[in-house]
């Protein structure tokens, strides 16, 4: 009985990590009619800032403040670099959209490695 009640908490957290992944790929494709496969990449980024803000010590509250205040920034950043450039295009089928979204995402990646490996070099030296 103690398994089928972990298994529904289980589900029930994993329902509210989909949940507003879901919702997001519903607005952004209502909005734009385009699937943008970042948003993957954008909630690692979330959850890895709350996993470094509880590491850090500023407790469950802080963290979650703290993430959601640089994802903020972090999203402001990317429409200033990525978006705003690819605003006034003629697309060609979508492609440059696509190809947009695929650069920002390896752009996040290459900037949040860097600053991962920044952080760890520093705790270790």
């Amino acid at each position: 009985m103690l398994f089928l009640a972990a298994l529904l908490v289980d589900g029930a957290l994993a329902g509210a990590v989909y949940a507003p992944i879901a919702l997001a790929f519903v607005v952004v494709y209502k909005a734009s009619r385009m699937i943008n496969f970042a948003l993957g990449e954008w909630m690692m980024v979330g959850t890895r800032l709350v996993a470094s803000g509880l590491h850090a010590g500023f407790g469950l509250l802080g963290a979650v403040g703290a993430a959601c205040a640089g994802m903020a920034a972090l999203a402001v950043v990317f429409n200033r670099v990525v978006l705003r450039h690819l605003a006034g295009r003629v697309l060609s089928r979508g492609c440059d959209r696509l190809l947009g979204g695929f650069a920002g995402s390896l752009l996040l990646d290459l900037v949040l490695g860097c600053a991962l490996a920044q952080l760890r070099s520093r705790r270790r030296g």
